[in-house]
């Protein structure tokens, strides 16, 4: 019986030193609750940048809206004005003969 009730007490010690050393001291709480703080201050943070950039990327968008129907019409209109600019190279060789005159210089007048 002495025996039986040793065995209690020294599981029940055993289990009350194990209690102790696995539960959290106030200071590892305390630790705890400024790093979850810190990491809600960020996390804010980041909500905040990411407000500001889905706002910019609304504007972006709407401005590509606008540059791509601007684009549509354009190529709509373009569309009808096939204007094509293009060069044909042939070479081609004339023989021109100009006869001229043979003019002399004879005392100031020209003679033929």
């Amino acid at each position: 019986m002495r025996r039986n009730i040793s065995l209690i007490v020294s599981a029940l010690l055993m289990g009350t030193a194990l209690n102790a050393a696995a539960a959290p001291t106030q200071a590892q709480v305390d630790e705890l609750n400024k790093k979850l703080a810190e990491m809600q201050k960020q996390m804010e943070q980041l909500q905040k940048q990411l407000k500001t950039v889905m706002k910019k990327q609304k504007k972006t968008d709407k401005k590509v809206k606008k540059v791509s129907k601007k684009l549509n019409v354009v190529k709509a209109h373009d569309a009808y004005d096939n204007v094509k600019f293009s060069l044909d190279f042939r070479p081609a060789f004339d023989n021109l003969s100009y006869k001229y005159h043979d003019y002399k210089y004879n005392n100031f007048l020209y003679l033929q």
